[in-house]
């Protein structure tokens, strides 16, 4: 997967249904702009999203033929990884037991 993520110029995940695919991740940790249905299991996440092929050929279009759509599909990928990395889903953890246990 590495060997064709390289030799990649973008990542579109088409898939339909599914729990969040740990390729997105790998695409955007290569430096790849990531362009992803609008399904449930990118909600709230910040990449290029799509809710039909058209949409997603536009966006594609778009970031393979205009630097600035590059860029902010790059940065977005940035946003992903950093939500996604090992401190801060560490802290969002520590913050869900500080809140529940508040509660009682």
């Amino acid at each position: 997967m590495a060997r064709r993520l390289a030799s990649s110029d973008l990542y579109l995940h088409s898939a339909a249904a599914e729990g969040f695919p740990i390729s997105v991740l790998d695409a955007a940790a290569s430096g790849l702009p990531v362009v992803v249905r609008d399904i449930d299991a990118f909600a709230g996440l910040p990449l290029t999203k799509a809710i039909d092929v058209s949409q997603a050929a536009d966006h594609v279009e778009q970031i393979l033929s205009v630097p600035a759509a590059r860029s902010a599909s790059l940065a977005s990928a940035a946003k992903l990884l950093d939500a996604m990395s090992t401190g801060q889903q560490a802290d969002a953890l520590t913050e869900l037991y500080q809140h529940v246990t508040r509660k009682r």
